[in-house]
């Protein structure tokens, strides 16, 4: 076979007789495609006589690239009705490519050819076909078919990563009628970098795809440009339309860069009413063939997506102005709520602000009522400020008296009670947890502190609304080893009780219920060198401070466990340690 798309005898019936060997009656040969020449066969021992094509590819025509394009093809796709099937491909004679596909429709009856018919005066059911005999601009309603089973071969496509790169008149083809994609030969993987040159139909690319001589690295949206200029030349009347083709080819011949304008469909006389011919000429212009790439279909999702929209509007207009009227109207709600967020905003910002203003007025009452009582070592010019070391009512923005609120205070819980977290996500506090029937509350609490000062106190509410709960505070130091920090596993200061009505009990044997008390301000207090557990009452218990704990940094925990239904919770944590003077006032 010579260069271009003619065969001498001679190659012809080389031809022939190797596809002989493979079972292949050769039958017809019809016009070339643009890197080959395309025939008509049947299989041998087909007695059903159902045709093919037969495509061959020259040596010389970029034939490694559709070869690559046919394989990868064959592999991935399984059986979509508007992509053509490709049935095998081999090599031969001097390397070049041969592949047998389905046989489009004929043209003359727009049906597929019978097995065994006469093929006489064939000639492939195409669009480009069809748009040649049509002499005015296609009905709406056809369009919309032909662009439905193109999305659908498109979306296949983009499932399995694969851009066409050749998508216009004449490689759309027919199938039992249905539009197909056809002419594999531009075929690629949509991640891979190609080969220096232009690929597709010059006519039918865009300014970015005609760039591509020197960076050929194609993605599956640039189908659907190809698919937009499709659209267009079919809403032309016929004579509009070889005009623009024309136009076109002078375009493609100069080599220019920009597109011929895809515009004039609302000043050509056509079947398409003017309204129509505006909205396609919209679609075409502003979104499918925009001049800025950022305004075009990222995927086929968006194009059905947009395309539809439009058909919705051509077909029933009133159902698009009550679409158009039910925006308006949502808009309007949407307004209107956001005034009304804005005014609970500031009424709940005003709410806030009179919480806060109560909280501080009780945190008052609560250290008048419970002064700390850590002032047993006699030093001069010391002063006793105090230390917030917990959120309390549940308020984030509560901060009564200008205490300064600890980066060191943790706290766990055993429910998905209600939380306060910190900016950086990290739990601040456990608000009460309320026990039900036959579960388990516990709250748990730890605190690193700095080593420890010569006095220093812990303060804090303990409500316990259930006749009793375990109540338990340990003082345990942190091991520094390689430069990480570890607790030590027993803990030399460990204050452990029951709590009841009556107050605090070192075992369940001893403990009492009758009393009315349920909240009980708790100290827990360090001074001389001893640690003292006190309630209002007076002192629970006084432990001397081991001398493992001297000058270590330290952690303190306070665990609290209900089971019988009611409320616990710590309330009003504060820390108050002493703070020497600034000297050199």
């Amino acid at each position: 076979m010579s260069k271009g798309n003619n065969a001498s005898d001679v190659e012809l019936q080389n031809f022939r007789e190797d596809l002989q060997r493979r079972g292949i009656t050769l039958l017809k040969r019809l016009d070339g495609g643009g890197f080959g020449d395309i025939f008509i066969g049947k299989p041998s021992n087909d007695f059903a006589g159902r045709y093919m094509a037969i495509k061959r590819v020259v040596k010389d025509r970029a034939m490694a690239l559709e070869a690559e394009a046919i394989w990868e093809y064959m592999q991935r796709h399984r059986g979509q009705t508007n992509l053509i099937t490709v049935f095998n491909n081999w090599v031969i004679g001097e390397g070049e490519l041969c592949y047998t596909m389905e046989l489009a429709d004929d043209a003359v009856r727009r049906e597929p050819v019978p097995p065994g018919g006469d093929l006489a005066g064939y000639s492939p059911d195409t669009l480009l076909a069809r748009r040649e005999v049509f002499g005015s601009a296609f009905p709406l309603e056809e369009i919309d078919g032909y662009v439905q089973g193109l999305l659908a071969g498109l979306a296949q496509l983009e499932r399995l990563q694969l851009v066409h790169r050749d998508i216009k008149l004449p490689n759309i083809l027919f199938l039992g009628q249905q539009p197909v994609l056809g002419d594999l030969g531009c075929l690629v993987r949509a991640d891979v970098d190609l080969p220096r040159g232009i690929a597709g139909t010059w006519d039918y690319l865009s300014r970015e795809q005609r760039l591509k001589s020197d960076k050929n690295r194609c993605f599956c949206y640039e189908d659907l440009y190809q698919l937009g200029e499709v659209i267009f030349r079919l809403a032309l009347p016929y004579s509009t339309y070889c005009e623009y083709v024309k136009k076109c080819k002078e375009n493609a011949r100069r080599r220019e860069l920009t597109p011929v304008p895809h515009d004039g469909l609302t000043e050509v006389a056509g079947i398409l009413p003017m309204k129509h011919a505006k909205l396609l000429e919209d679609f075409v212009t502003r979104h499918a063939c925009a001049d800025n790439p950022d305004c075009r279909f990222r995927s086929v999702a968006d194009f059905r997506m947009a395309w539809n929209r439009l058909m919705e509007r051509v077909n029933n207009p009133a159902k698009f102005r009550r679409r158009l009227v039910r925006v308006g109207l949502n808009f309007g709600i949407g307004i209107f709520l956001v005034l009304v967020l804005i005014q609970l905003f500031f009424a709940h910002r005003r709410v806030a602000e009179q919480g806060q203003f109560d909280a501080q007025q009780e945190m008052r009452h609560w250290l008048a009522n419970h002064p700390p009582q850590a002032t047993m070592t006699p030093q001069a010019d010391w002063e006793m400020p105090w230390e917030r070391v917990l959120f309390d009512h549940g308020n984030p923005n509560y901060d009564p008296l200008g205490g300064v609120l600890s980066e060191d205070w943790k706290t766990s819980t055993s429910s998905l009670g209600p939380i306060l977290l910190t900016k950086k996500g990290k739990i601040r506090a456990a608000l009460p947890e309320a026990t039900q029937d036959g579960e388990k509350r516990e709250l748990w609490l730890w605190w690193e502190g700095y080593p420890l000062q010569p006095e220093f106190e812990i303060q804090f509410l303990l409500l316990s609304e259930p006749e009793k709960c375990e109540f338990a505070i340990s003082l345990t130091y942190l091991i520094e080893e390689d430069g990480h920090q570890s607790v030590a596993t027993r803990a030399p200061i460990a204050f452990n009780h029951i709590v009841t009505h009556a107050g605090f009990f070192e075992s369940p044997e001893m403990a009492r219920e009758e009393g009315s008390t349920i909240e009980h301000g708790v100290h827990l207090i360090f001074a001389n060198h001893q640690v003292v557990l006190a309630n209002d009452e007076g002192i629970v218990k006084t432990l001397e401070l081991p001398r493992e704990l001297e000058g270590r940094r330290w952690r303190l925990g306070i665990w609290l466990s209900a089971t019988e239904p009611g409320e616990v919770s710590l309330r009003h944590l504060l820390l108050f340690r002493p703070i020497p003077k600034a000297t050199g006032e």
